[in-house]
C-alpha cells in the first residue's frame, strides 16, 4: 500500500522526489488498469459461458414465434389440424399374489 502524503509534505519535497512519487503512481495506475481489464475479460467470458449460445440446448423456445409461422401461416396452420393419434398399446396385466388371509381361511377349512 502506498503512503498518502499531506499537502504540507508535498510542498517540502524536492523536485526529484516529486518526480519519483509521480512515476511510482503512474506505474501503480498502469497495473491497476491492466488488472481491471483482465477482470472485465474474465467477467465477459464467464457471462458468455453461463448465458451464451452453447447453454441454449432447445431448438425452439416456448412462446417464441417461428419464421415458418410468420411467412407461411396458412400452411403451418393446416399442418397442425391433422393430428395423428398414437397406435393402441397392448395392456399387460400384472399377476398379484394372494393375500395371506386367503391362505389362512383355506387351512381352517381343511384341518
Amino acid at each position: 500500500m502506498t503512503k498518502i502524503y499531506l499537502p504540507e509534505e508535498l510542498n517540502s519535497f524536492s523536485r526529484e522526489t516529486l518526480v519519483a512519487v509521480i512515476l511510482s503512481m503512474q506505474d501503480q495506475l498502469a497495473q491497476l488498469n491492466t488488472n481491471m481489464e483482465r477482470l472485465i475479460e474474465q467477467i465477459v467470458s464467464a457471462n458468455n459461458h453461463r448465458y451464451g449460445r452453447s447453454s441454449e440446448k432447445l431448438d425452439v423456445i416456448a412462446g417464441q414465434l417461428e419464421l415458418e409461422l410468420i411467412f407461411n401461416e396458412a400452411e403451418a396452420l393446416t399442418e397442425t389440424l391433422y393430428v395423428v393419434e398414437p397406435a393402441e398399446e397392448d395392456v399387460i396385466q400384472v399377476m398379484r399374489r394372494k393375500k395371506k388371509e386367503n391362505a389362512r381361511k383355506i387351512l381352517r377349512i381343511f384341518p
